[in-house]
C-alpha cells in the first residue's frame, strides 16, 4: 500500500467530502429547474412558491420547529394554542418538548377548510404533542356555488316530456332537480303522439320554443300540452254549394273549398 503523508491524506479526505457535499440532495435540486421532478414528470411546472414552501419545511426541521403550510386553491388562516403560529403571516414556531399544541383553521370569506394532512387529519381541531419536529398542511378551497331547485309542472289534458340540459330533469318521471347558481339551463318540451306543446307558463319562460334560463334562485315552470283532434267533413246529396267559412265561437275561421 502506498504511503501517504498526513497532508496528502487530509487533502484526499477534503476532496472526497466536497464531492459528497456536491452530490447531496437539496430542496432546490429536487424542486428547481432540471431537477428529478422535472426529469421524471414532463408536465412538471416549476413554481417559486412551491420551492419556498419546501424550504420552509426544511428550515423548520433543522430548527426543531413546527410548521404550518396552506395548500389548495383557497385561502384561510391557521392559529395555535399556545400562541406562536398565526399562518397567514407566521407559519412556524418553536415549542418545548412535550408541549401540546392545538391548531385551528379558519377559512376566508367564500372559502372552505377541506382538511389537515401530515401530523393531523380530518377537519376538526388539530392536536400535536411536540416530541419531534412536526409538519402540518392545512388545505383551503373555494366554497362550491349555492344550488337552487327547478321544478316543472304540467297542465292541460294531454301529456308530454320536459328534459333539461345539463341533465337532471326528465319530466315524465323526474320533475325537479338542483343546479349550481349561474348554470345556463335549457328546458325542452316534447309532446306525446297526438298532442302538441302549447307553451310555457310562469315568470321565467314564455312562448313554445326551448326555455333558456340562468339559475339564480328556485324556479317553477309550467308546461302546457293539448290534444290534437281531426275534423273530417263530407258532402251528401245531389246539390251544389259555394265556399264559406265555418267558425266555432272563439276559434279561427277555416274555409271549405267547393268541389
Amino acid at each position: 500500500m502506498e504511503a501517504r503523508s498526513p497532508r496528502a491524506l487530509e487533502a484526499s479526505m477534503a476532496k472526497k467530502a466536497a464531492e459528497e457535499k456536491s452530490a447531496e440532495i437539496t430542496v432546490e435540486g429536487i424542486f428547481g429547474p432540471g431537477g428529478p421532478l422535472e426529469k421524471r414528470h414532463p408536465g412538471y411546472d416549476f413554481r417559486a412558491s412551491q420551492l419556498a414552501m419546501a424550504k420552509l419545511a426544511e428550515e423548520a426541521f433543522d430548527k426543531h420547529q413546527n410548521v404550518i403550510v396552506e395548500a389548495g386553491t383557497g385561502t384561510g388562516t391557521v392559529a395555535s394554542s399556545p400562541s406562536g403560529i398565526n399562518c397567514g403571516s407566521t407559519c412556524s414556531s418553536t415549542y418545548s418538548s412535550g408541549t401540546a399544541v392545538s391548531l385551528s383553521a379558519t377559512p376566508a370569506s367564500g372559502q372552505v377548510f377541506s382538511g389537515w394532512s401530515g401530523a393531523c387529519s380530518g377537519t376538526g381541531a388539530c392536536g400535536v404533542t411536540m416530541s419531534s419536529n412536526q409538519s402540518v398542511t392545512a388545505t383551503f378551497d373555494p366554497a362550491p356555488p349555492p344550488q337552487y331547485t327547478t321544478t316543472i309542472t304540467t297542465s292541460g289534458t294531454a301529456t308530454g316530456t320536459i328534459t333539461s340540459s345539463p341533465a337532471g330533469i326528465n319530466c315524465g318521471t323526474t320533475c325537479s332537480a338542483s343546479f349550481d347558481s349561474g348554470t345556463s339551463l335549457v328546458l325542452t318540451a316534447s309532446p306525446a303522439s297526438g298532442y302538441v306543446f302549447s307553451g310555457w307558463g310562469g315568470s321565467s319562460c314564455s312562448g313554445s320554443g326551448n326555455c333558456t334560463v340562468t339559475v339564480s334562485s328556485n324556479l317553477s315552470v309550467s308546461a302546457n300540452f293539448v290534444s290534437l283532434y281531426t275534423l273530417s267533413v263530407s258532402k251528401a246529396g245531389t246539390g251544389t254549394g259555394r265556399p264559406r267559412q265555418v267558425q266555432a265561437p272563439g276559434q279561427a275561421a277555416f274555409p271549405f273549398a267547393e268541389e
